[in-house]
């Protein structure tokens, strides 16, 4: 909310920074505390975030 990368996010959002300059198209930071959440991202049209 504050639009500031801070903590634990920085080195998922660096991870994620490097895939798109690898030529990565699209990048996604799911919550793995949350029962079959990446299912739910990749397999939805809402997504979970």
């Amino acid at each position: 909310s504050e639009g500031i990368i801070k903590g634990g996010m920085i080195p998922k959002v660096n991870c994620c920074l490097d895939a798109l300059k690898g030529g990565v198209k699209k990048a996604h930071i799911v919550d793995g505390r949350m029962e079959h959440a990446i299912l739910l991202e990749v397999f939805t049209k809402m997504g979970i975030g």
